[in-house]
């Protein structure tokens, strides 16, 4: 189920649209991967049905070109988003308002430095 920015309270669409945009901000995979495909495509014009699977969607091309940290403040804001929902929702009263300690324990860096309620 797709999510709308219009289907989220105000207090969480702003936080959307960062999020959706940081995850389409990079169209290729690597520098000039469209342009050649531009290319390929005026050689042979059904070239795009042909390899459909070599052309890029903005998210996966993003994500394999972010650094980690990058990576981590865009899934904080979707886990604040997500727990900001179950906060609203009244059969989620019962959830823990942080994020696990043991979250932290698998990650690479400090997580602390990124938002302030993490269960320590």
């Amino acid at each position: 189920m797709d999510v709308k920015i219009e289907d989220l309270p105000e207090s969480l669409q702003r936080e959307f649209t960062y999020i959706y945009k940081r995850l389409h901000r990079i169209n290729e995979e690597f520098k000039g991967q469209i342009e050649h495909l531009s290319r390929m495509e005026k050689a042979d014009p059904m070239y795009k049905e042909k390899h459909l699977n070599q052309y890029p969607h903005p998210v996966e091309a993003t994500l394999g070109r972010i650094r980690n940290t990058t990576g981590v403040e865009i899934a904080l804001s979707i886990y604040n988003i997500h727990e900001s929902l179950a906060d609203m929702c009244s059969n989620h009263e019962k959830r823990p308002k942080a994020i696990p300690h043991s979250l932290s324990n698998v990650l690479p860096f400090d997580l602390s430095k990124y938002r302030d309620n993490i269960d320590k």
